[in-house]
């Protein structure tokens, strides 16, 4: 933009309102880093404040809508960067940052190593190992702060919901240098317990560079090695740390992590009274369908009694016919027995011998042919009736 030259006059409008096309053309989008100073959170939730160096200052606005966004309000004295646009107020004719954005000096840094230590844990699949947790656990460690406001509120919630909870405390420094080393003893000591369910690590709210412990390369691995479940509960639901995404399961807060890791009695109390209810309900529809199918089949079948009759008829009736069977056999063998008696006395030598033939035997052997006999041999001669010896005496050919 030319700018007019001196002998033009213009209005205090004219010149306002270019020096302000002038300043948002030329700082559409800028980052200022500086001090707080002066800073009032009007009744409209629009913050005002003067941002200040050593030799300079500005002043700044940050609306409503932009500033609910934000995580922290600024303090007076503390150093931040903000983002936004240069424009002028004309009213007043003063020139000011709109921002929209703000974080306190070295969170962009912070953010940074954040965002890559992220990364680079989520390609090696350290955030894919997501276990659910037990139904009903039975012991649980609470690794957190023996002073904190986080391990009263656990507590409490744990023992109105569910008293039967065994609990072990295992204290570590929940922020500064010796954090993430306290941390990593405390888990490894609670890996060590008997019977051990599940591992909570909690603490309260705080600042980023408070929280930054959880954000720790060494913790994260370890905590990835954790035996069982692992709940984290860091600061509050808007705050976010690498170990949230390590845990098996992330809370927004200590209590809500006491509530999601217990089951309170009262529930489960009215859940085993659901489920009863359920039970003899099906029992009794099991038993009425069991029942039907009983009938259905009565119906269909036959009487035993029935069955056993018609054996007896079906018994009577073989027998019958197994006794007319060997009536029959008995009467065929004995008209049999007949002939072969007939047979029999036909062929009886001595019905042979009464027609007047005789038996001559040697030895008692019978002799069929005289040249079997000598002279003078002894032989028995039987007759019809009676028998004599005789000897030969001569012998004639025929």
């Amino acid at each position: 933009m030319a700018i007019t030259q001196s002998r033009t006059l213009f209005s205090v409008k004219e010149i306002t309102s270019n020096i302000r096309q002038f300043l948002e053309a030329q700082f559409s989008r800028i980052g200022i880093k500086g001090e707080v100073s002066s800073f009032t959170c009007h009744s409209s939730g629009h913050w005002y404040f003067n941002l200040k160096d050593s030799s300079a200052q500005i002043s700044a606005v940050m609306f409503r809508n932009a500033n609910q966004k934000m995580t922290f309000q600024p303090k007076v004295g503390e150093e931040v960067i903000l983002w936004g646009r240069i424009t002028v107020y004309e009213p007043r004719g003063t020139y000011q940052i709109l921002a929209d954005r703000m974080e306190r000096s070295g969170d962009g840094a912070l953010q940074k190593a954040f965002e890559q230590l992220k990364t680079k844990l989520k390609n090696e699949g350290l955030f894919d190992q997501k276990r659910p947790l037990p139904y009903l656990p039975r012991h649980i460690a609470i690794v957190t702060a023996l002073t904190g406001a986080a391990l009263r509120d656990v507590l409490s919630v744990l023992n109105r919901r569910s008293k039967g909870i065994r609990i072990t405390v295992v204290p570590a420094l929940m922020e500064g240098s010796q954090a993430s080393a306290s941390v990593q003893l405390a888990l490894k000591q609670a890996w060590k317990l008997k019977d051990l369910d599940l591992v909570l690590i909690t603490r309260g709210g705080g600042s980023a560079e408070s929280l930054w412990v959880f954000n720790d390369e060494a913790l994260a691995r370890l905590a990835f090695e954790c035996p069982v479940p692992l709940v984290s509960a860091i600061g509050h639901e808007i705050d976010f740390t690498i170990m949230d995404f390590i845990a098996d399961l992330r809370a927004p807060t200590p209590s809500s992590a006491a509530e999601l890791i217990s089951k309170s009695n009262v529930e489960l109390l009215e859940k085993i009274q659901s489920n009863k209810k359920s039970l003899v309900y099906s029992l009794v529809r099991v038993v009425q369908q069991k029942v039907k199918d009983l009938n259905s089949c009565k119906r269909t079948l036959a009487s035993p009694l029935s069955k056993v009759e018609d054996a007896l008829l079906k018994c009577d009736d073989y027998v019958v016919r197994m006794e007319q069977n060997l009536k029959n056999f008995l009467e065929l063998k004995k008209h049999l027995l007949h002939k072969l008696k007939d047979v029999l006395i036909q062929l009886d030598p001595q019905q042979i011998m009464s027609r007047g033939y005789s038996l001559c035997l040697k030895e008692g052997q019978v002799i069929r042919n005289s040249a079997e006999l000598t002279l003078k041999d002894v032989v028995d001669i039987r007759f019809f009736k009676g028998k004599v010896k005789a000897q030969v005496t001569k012998k004639e050919k025929t």
